[in-house]
């Protein structure tokens, strides 16, 4: 099935180690040697099942531990989502080790970041109040939007809902790229600041 995901398209990422609820509640405490090998863990059986490198990381509850950063750039990751900001958008981040790029989530569910389109509906929301909600946030004329939301949820009961926001987007003549090349494009972009 990760197979088929990439062979779509779309971007695979590492979210923690070996337990999501232990990461969050958790990882804040955690020594370096601690995340470090939660992180090779976790990427050495994703690679294995993806049969190509992982470079993209989201801690589970963007809880984010203070060494994660420099970890993640040491074990081979150019990417990582862990920052929810309403406001933010891609920046470079320097480590000891090397540079990473975060890239933040912008639009999620609130109160606690859930996931956007489930919290909508479970506010009660029609799909057509969810679409003109989601437009006002493109006309905020933002230079980066990042929607959270659940694979599980956005992908078994909201398909069309996000099939509508994706068409959307491209009608007002925004562009949908994955984390990665989000990141890619701050750290690119960071690159020509710097020679300029």
């Amino acid at each position: 099935m990760i197979r088929r995901i990439i062979d779509g398209g779309h971007e695979v990422g590492l979210h923690g180690g070996h337990n999501h609820a232990t990461w969050q509640r958790n990882a804040g405490e955690w020594s370096r040697e601690r995340i470090a090998a939660e992180v090779a863990w976790g990427k050495a059986r994703l690679e294995a099942a993806a049969g190509r490198a992982v470079t993209s990381f989201a801690s589970p509850g963007w809880a984010s531990p203070p060494a994660l950063a420099d970890v993640l750039v040491s074990q081979g990751f150019d990417v990582m989502a862990d920052v929810r900001d309403k406001g933010g958008a891609p920046e470079r981040l320097w480590t000891p080790s090397g540079e990473i790029a975060s890239v933040p989530n912008t639009l999620a569910g609130e109160p606690g970041g859930v996931g956007y389109l489930e919290s909508r509906k479970a506010a009660g929301l029609t799909n057509d109040t969810i679409l003109a909600e989601f437009d006002e946030r493109l006309l905020d004329r933002r230079p980066y939007l990042c929607l959270y939301d659940h694979p599980f949820y956005a992908g078994r009961h909201a398909v069309g809902l996000f099939e509508r926001m994706v068409e959307l987007i491209l009608e007002r003549g925004h562009e949908v790229v994955t984390c990665a090349e989000a990141g890619r494009r701050a750290l690119a972009g960071a690159e020509s600041s710097d020679q300029s």
